[in-house]
């Protein structure tokens, strides 16, 4: 009982804001967001492409990059990356949007999935479809190595 006393809690607190603030850009097809160590928030979407904010979404910009993200995250040595749905990899950017490289994980044709940054590593972890299975990046999606005990890599 004390578990659904704590779950209800913890519900009503996350429930107990009572108003939201628009933030996004005029029109927005926002499918990922991701916000990195300084504070710029990023958001994407299809046909949209990659905008970001450095003044807590008073301003929006957009950035030449990825054309249809499909998962974004920032990583804590300040870089971001995301999957696209127009290009195989992942694209990676460490100056907020101004660049991006695009990175193979495991093959040249791969399709990633999934991308996640551990919590207290700081490791970025990438699901590769098509047989490539799991695999991490330490230096920020820069370079990949599979983890040993994920199907499919072994």
């Amino acid at each position: 009982h004390l578990f659904a006393v704590a779950l209800i809690a913890l519900a009503s607190t996350a429930f107990a804001q009572d108003t939201w603030e628009w933030l996004g850009p005029e029109y927005t097809n926002t499918a990922v967001i991701a916000v990195d160590a300084d504070g710029a928030i990023f958001i994407a979407g299809l046909y949209m492409g990659v905008q970001v904010s450095e003044d807590e979404g008073a301003t929006w910009t957009p950035v030449d990059g990825p054309s249809a993200p499909t998962e974004m995250v920032a990583t804590p040595i300040g870089t971001v990356v995301c999957t696209d749905n127009w290009n195989y990899g992942v694209c990676v950017t460490a100056d907020k949007g101004a660049t991006w490289d695009q990175v193979s994980v495991y093959a040249e044709d791969e399709w990633v999935s999934q991308l996640a940054v551990h919590p207290l590593t700081g490791d970025l972890y990438a699901a590769v479809n098509n047989e490539g299975g799991l695999h991490y990046s330490y230096d920020g999606a820069y370079h990949w190595q599979p983890v040993a005990a994920s199907p499919m890599c072994v």
